[in-house]
């Protein structure tokens, strides 16, 4: 991800959130993984505040 975030002149985090939402917004990963509002809230919110 580092070398096309320095080829494309953008920084990591822009590509990575840009990344998310294209996957989050597929209909195709949409029905893949569907987890309960709780569980995600335990998987994810604690390493993003860490």
């Amino acid at each position: 991800m580092t070398c096309l975030a320095r080829r494309l002149r953008r920084n990591e985090p822009v590509l990575l959130v840009a990344g998310g939402c294209r996957i989050g917004l597929t209909p195709e990963f949409r029905t893949l993984v569907l987890l309960p509002p709780p569980v995600m809230l335990l998987l994810f919110l604690p390493p993003l505040l860490y």
